[in-house]
């Protein structure tokens, strides 16, 4: 096989593989279940495309980062970083698709030398959502 006849044969098979992964595969989550105690990067969730519906937006930091809390149960905030700036209003109601990824804060000045299993208690990551698409509900 030529390298050419092998690059197509390489091109075409991450096509499929891209397809295959993508594109209306998106699991629809509510605000509270993004946000369950897990272990640090062990989320359900975590890598994958999401959607969240009827989702209330709470505050606005920016342009591209705003957090949202589920309409029906609004104790619970995710913050949410869009892939393209976007006006919102507190009060507004969306539906957002997004990468969800983990986030765990900590400082040194908890405890030297650090503890590495430490790092990795449940409830003590947040849940947040990044390349997200904002869309608002009619």
């Amino acid at each position: 096989m030529s390298v050419r006849g092998a690059a197509a044969l390489i091109g075409a098979g991450v096509l499929a593989s891209v397809g295959a992964c993508g594109g209306g595969g998106q699991a629809e989550v509510p605000v509270p279940d993004l946000q369950a105690p897990e272990h640090f990067y062990e989320g359900e969730y975590l890598g994958e495309r999401v959607v969240v519906s009827d989702a209330k937006v709470v505050r606005v930091h920016g342009p591209e980062r705003f957090e949202l809390v589920a309409a029906e149960a609004p104790g619970t905030r995710v913050t949410v970083l869009a892939a393209r700036p976007v006006e919102l209003v507190e009060g507004e109601v969306v539906r957002v698709e997004g990468t969800s990824g983990q986030v765990r804060q900590w400082s040194p000045s908890q405890r030297l030398p650090h503890v590495q299993h430490e790092l990795y208690a449940k409830r003590q990551t947040k849940t947040y959502l990044y390349d997200a698409l904002v869309f608002p509900r009619s």
